[in-house]
């Protein structure tokens, strides 16, 4: 039986003429051409384990549209075009990347965005790049202080991850060094600043307040951070005997007031366990 292959190439029967070589020729291109025919209309084969993991990750993916989405409800009156994010970070917990905002033709803005956890979730915050975030400290400090302001400095690249603290220092007209509190009031920038306190001159404060009360104290141990503005906090007070109390405390100004009617609770030491006979 002829088949249509040889039909196609004008090969038709009963020709004596057509030598058996030529069939076999012809035989063979067709059974090429069908081979190859077979292997193009093949499904694709499935990606290697290797090549699935170059792939983008789904949830990094979508993270740029997430922000999109956040960035138009907070900054309505923004023409916030594209947010651009790297396709192929793994969302682990800790893993960050940088991500640029189009808003109005530019792309001048960059978002910081830090992975919580391995299912995609995240926090996101505007990027201040270098000491840019100095200048506006300093802008808004100087129309707030009524003491001049020689310089501000702030950490490196900044970014204002909501409900998050920076802490910056801040040079007074004199040389005067003044430590203040950045506090992140959201992802775009919005904070609060205030002056904190000098922790090791209140500590100092609140062990002579006690010695002159009659307290044999060693140390005192309070907030690594506590606002100059009026703060009620609460410190550890180690005794000299081995026992300690927590000791509550208000300040203003940077001058702290102890309760001295009411003690607090001390712990009992601990008995020396005695070894041997």
């Amino acid at each position: 039986m002829l088949t249509p292959c040889l039909l196609g190439l004008g090969v038709a029967p009963r020709i004596p003429w057509v030598s058996l070589a030529l069939l076999a020729i012809v035989l063979g291109a067709c059974e090429a051409s069908k081979k190859k025919k077979a292997e193009t209309e093949r499904e694709p084969p499935t990606p290697t384990a290797k090549q699935q993991q170059r792939q983008p990750i789904t949830a990094a993916s979508k993270v740029g549209d997430r922000i999109l989405a956040e960035l138009r409800v907070l900054k309505p009156k923004i023409r916030f075009e594209s947010v651009g994010c790297p396709p192929n970070i793994k969302p682990t917990g800790g893993a960050k990347m940088t991500c640029v905002v189009v808003h109005e033709g530019n792309a001048d803005r960059q978002i910081e965005v830090m992975f919580t956890d391995a299912s995609g979730g995240f926090m996101w915050g505007r990027k201040y790049l270098g000491s840019s975030f100095d200048r506006r400290l300093k802008g808004v400090l100087g129309a707030r202080w009524p003491v001049p302001i020689d310089a501000v400095s702030c950490p490196q690249n900044v970014v204002a991850y909501p409900k998050g603290f920076d802490e910056c220092k801040v040079t007074l007209k004199g040389g005067q060094v003044a430590p203040v509190l950045v506090s992140w009031q959201n992802s775009l920038g919005k904070f609060t600043a205030n002056r904190l306190s000098d922790v090791a001159a209140l500590q100092k404060s609140i062990l002579d307040q006690l010695v002159r009360r009659g307290d044999k104290v060693k140390s005192v141990s309070c907030p690594r951070r506590i606002l100059l503005s009026k703060s009620v906090f609460k410190c550890r007070v180690e005794r000299t005997d081995g026992t300690s109390m927590t000791l509550p405390v208000t300040s203003e100004n940077g001058n702290a007031t102890i309760a001295v009617a009411v003690r607090p609770e001390t712990s009992v030491p601990k008995k020396p366990v005695k070894t041997g006979k």
